[in-house]
């Protein structure tokens, strides 16, 4: 057992601890670390780690704890504390794997029933709830029902995808209204179906009408995603729209958030802006 510590009257934040070391190849078994002054401000954060000798091979990680906690959240002088567990099992060491065993990285997972929900969690979990947890995972679950942060939560990832998911189909929040000097206010709406209709097949189209130009635009597109390990897909494309003079397409997000919508925007700054130039000078040259 090495205990560990920073020498006295140094100026550097260090850490302190334990290390458990075993006689089976000098290995480390556990550690315990922390920081040596525990009176400064910010985050506290404790970890301990403990490994096994697995298979009669080598040594690895089986448990991971951490312990947190903010000193600068508090509550009527209690401060937010959290605690981490991981555990390790199932271990299998130099598997034999290929390149096919391996897609492109994603979780996929059935979201139980409320009734088997908490059969399920019992069985994943390593260690059982006290009393005092079990209170705590209903006060936090009344407190997010109450501030209705689950709505919140969808209502953000709605901004950032430019998506309104509705059952089967996904409404296009890019194409619902849209302001610019040629078609002045435009109005439209935007359907695709989404994965929960296929996995390989979307299929969507859009109508929009512009009250200054006085005409409508409409278009539709087909794709099938022939590589999900590679994201791979193939489709086509018809449109019937007007677009920006020496405007460059590329595959990219353009959600309300995104910095393709930001860029629309600046190119309408830099229109107007263009526009007062030629009216004070009569002529101007563009490099």
């Amino acid at each position: 057992m090495i205990s560990f510590k920073p020498k006295e009257h140094k100026t550097f934040d260090g850490l302190k601890g334990v290390l458990y070391i075993n006689n089976n190849g000098y290995a480390i078994q556990n550690v315990i670390a922390e920081p040596a002054n525990s009176n400064t401000g910010g985050m506290y954060v404790k970890i301990q780690q403990k490994y096994e000798f697995i298979q009669n091979k080598q040594w690895f990680p089986v448990q991971l704890n951490s312990d947190f906690n903010f000193k600068q959240i508090s509550l009527k002088n209690i401060c937010l504390t959290g605690e981490g567990r991981t555990y390790i099992k199932d271990i299998k060491l130099n598997p034999e794997l290929s390149k096919k065993d391996f897609s492109n990285v994603e979780i996929e997972a059935e979201l139980p029933t409320q009734a088997k929900e908490k059969d399920i969690w019992n069985l994943l979990r390593k260690d059982s709830l006290t009393e005092k947890e079990r209170r705590t995972y209903k006060i936090i679950d009344s407190i997010g029902n109450i501030a209705k942060l689950d709505r919140t939560l969808r209502t953000f990832e709605r901004l950032t995808t430019g998506k309104i998911p509705l059952g089967y189909i996904d409404i296009d929040m890019n194409r619902l209204i849209r302001i610019n000097g040629y078609e002045g206010l435009r109005m439209g709406i935007g359907i695709h179906n989404n994965y929960r209709t296929s996995k390989h097949v979307l299929i969507g189209g859009y109508v929009a009408y512009g009250f200054k130009d006085e005409g409508f635009k409409y278009g539709g597109d087909l794709s099938y995603k022939f590589s999900k390990r590679h994201d791979a897909s193939i489709g086509i494309k018809y449109c019937k729209d007007v677009a920006e003079s020496g405007e460059i397409s590329f595959y990219e997000n353009t959600g309300f958030l995104s910095d393709a919508y930001l860029r629309r925007y600046m190119v309408k700054i830099w229109i107007t802006l263009r526009k007062k130039k030629f009216l004070q000078n009569s002529l101007f040259l563009n490099i």
